[in-house]
């Protein structure tokens, strides 16, 4: 509440109006002081968001490049599983054809 506002204007008062155009002015300033802390408040706010954004931005990066690294040995592990189990494949074809090899020469015989 403005400090004027009790004041009553005196007859002769060119201005009456001008005890209330200063508390109105009073009065604007102390909301405008508010509204200036409100948007301090504010502004840091926007700046923690920011720098939480880019720390964000930064974790997902770095988590992006593991993923492909993981997904790049996994396609690997793969590759290794596939020539591996080609090569089992192989070998059991190379025993079967031994055992077969030496049923006949014991059938032979």
């Amino acid at each position: 509440m403005c400090g004027f506002a009790h004041r009553v204007p005196l007859a002769k008062d060119p201005l009456p109006s001008h005890n209330n155009d200063a508390c109105a002015l009073q009065e604007d300033a102390e909301r405008l002081a508010e509204l200036s802390k409100a948007l301090l408040a504010t502004h840091k706010d926007v700046q923690a968001l920011r720098s939480t954004t880019l720390e964000a931005r930064e974790r997902n990066s770095s988590l992006e490049a593991i993923r492909e690294r993981l997904q790049a040995s996994l396609r690997a592990a793969q590759d290794e599983l596939a020539q591996a189990e080609a090569k089992q494949q192989d070998l059991a074809r190379q025993l079967e054809a031994e055992q077969k090899g030496s049923q006949e020469v014991q059938t032979m015989a």
